[in-house]
């Protein structure tokens, strides 16, 4: 039998609810622990990820194992471009999925997860 851990995933109940983020997600989007979107840097870095990709699609939770810490996430592409443009906001939100992916990582594999 497996344990549950913590979760490493927050809903974004706000960015969204008016579908003016990404019209084609839902209203309600996961992201990682770290990223707060009560607070303005957080909402900020949500709303600079989404314009950087197309459509807004930002990168948003659809899966996560409560035993395994294995996650799937989509996103739409970034805006390169021809230029190779950048986001530091976008470069930001993929280290902090990956750091959470981390954590979950550990915590399931110290509670046995297989």
């Amino acid at each position: 039998q497996h344990q549950e851990f913590p979760s490493p995933w927050r809903p974004i109940l706000k960015a969204n609810a008016d579908y003016a983020l990404c019209p084609t997600y839902p209203s309600v989007l996961f992201g990682p622990t770290t990223v707060n979107e009560d607070q303005p840097e957080g909402l900020r870095l949500i709303r600079e990820t989404a314009a950087f990709r197309c459509g807004g699609r930002m990168q948003t939770l659809s899966w996560a194992s409560r035993h395994d810490g294995a996650s799937l996430w989509r996103a739409a592409q970034p805006k390169v471009g021809l230029q190779g443009n950048r986001s530091p906001a976008d470069e930001l939100y993929v280290r902090r999925i990956g750091e959470a992916a981390d954590l979950a990582n550990v915590c399931a594999a110290s509670m046995g997860g297989d």
